[in-house]
């Protein structure tokens, strides 16, 4: 992927995020979320016999390293919050008989509710 598609991927989710705020609350606070992550684990999508002895290797669905970022939008009254991000996530497979890359665009799209403070009470 290129680094113009990716940039131009992050400007779309923020020209979305910019849309969506006005229609969430009258009144909202919006930051800036960064990610990144190494992840590893689940269903194996491809296996490669390697030359040279190495045996074989294989990428699994959730293996890559990722780096990203969003928004994360919290309400005027602090209850609800809302998180959107897009990140990019990459892993591979180098030999001497071919590479495999294996990319994907994970869009993350979480939503809090916070339950109220109890108060505290003091009987004597």
């Amino acid at each position: 992927m290129t680094g113009r598609l990716l940039l131009g991927s992050f400007t779309t989710l923020a020209l979305v995020i910019a849309a969506a705020v006005p229609a969430i609350s009258d009144a909202v606070e919006v930051r800036p979320v960064f990610r990144s992550g190494l992840e590893f684990g689940g269903d194996n999508l491809v296996k490669v016999n390697t030359t040279g002895g190495s045996g074989s290797k294989s990428i699994d669905a959730n293996d890559g390293v990722s780096v990203g970022g969003g928004a994360s939008i919290v309400t005027d009254s602090k209850d609800i919050e809302a998180e959107v991000a897009l990140s990019y996530k990459f892993a591979g497979i180098k030999a001497t008989n071919g590479d495999i890359d294996w990319t994907v665009l994970p869009l993350d799209a979480l939503v809090f509710y916070r339950l109220p403070k109890a108060s505290a009470s003091c009987s004597a």
